[in-house]
C-alpha cells in the first residue's frame, strides 16, 4: 500500500505544478488583455495548450492512483479524495492532506482567474463590436435629397446611393 499512497502523492504533486503554472500564465494573459497586447494573448495561449495538456495526464493518473488505493485498501471505488482517505492510515492521511488542500485551493484560484480572463475578453470583444457597428452606421449613410427638396440622412445596409433630383 506504501507504492500506492507515494503514486497518488506524485499524481497530486504534478497537480499542483499543473496548477500553478497555469495560474500564473493566466495571471500573465489578465495583464496582456488589460494592455490590449493581442500579439501577447497570442503568445500565452500557445504556452498554455501544452500546460492543459499535463493537466489532462495528471488526472487520468491521479484517477489510476486512487483506482489502485481504493482497491488495496479494500473498499469499493472511493468517489472523491476525500472518501478515499478516510480509508488509509492516519500517517497516510496526514502526509496527503495539506497536498490535498493546496490542490484545491490551487484549482480554485485557476478556476477564478480564467473566469476572471473571460469576462475581461468578453467586455473587450463586446467594446469591439460596438466600435464596428458604429464605424459602420458611419460609412454607410448617405445623403439624398427628399421630396421637399432638403437632404435626408438614411442609413443604408449595402452600397451608397444618391438621388438627384431635377
Amino acid at each position: 500500500m506504501r507504492a500506492a499512497v507515494v503514486a497518488l502523492q506524485a499524481a497530486l504533486e504534478e497537480q499542483l505544478a499543473v496548477f500553478t503554472e497555469l495560474g500564473t500564465l493566466l495571471q500573465e494573459e489578465q495583464q496582456a488583455i488589460a494592455a490590449l497586447d493581442t500579439n501577447r494573448m497570442e503568445q500565452l495561449n500557445r504556452q498554455k495548450e501544452p500546460v492543459v495538456a499535463r493537466q489532462f495526464r495528471a488526472v487520468d493518473a491521479l484517477r489510476s492512483a486512487m483506482a489502485v488505493l481504493s482497491r488495496q485498501t479494500g473498499g469499493g471505488a472511493a468517489p472523491t479524495l476525500s472518501d478515499l482517505m478516510a480509508r488509509l492510515p492516519k500517517d497516510a492521511q496526514m502526509g496527503l492532506a495539506g497536498l490535498q488542500k493546496a490542490v484545491q485551493e490551487a484549482g480554485a484560484r485557476v478556476h477564478g482567474l480564467a473566469q476572471e480572463n473571460r469576462g475581461m475578453l468578453e467586455r473587450f470583444l463586446g467594446t469591439v463590436n460596438d466600435a464596428l457597428g458604429y464605424l459602420l452606421r458611419v460609412l454607410n449613410t448617405s445623403n439624398q435629397y427628399g421630396s421637399s427638396g432638403t437632404y435626408l440622412q438614411r442609413r443604408q445596409v449595402g452600397s451608397v446611393m444618391v438621388n438627384r433630383e431635377a
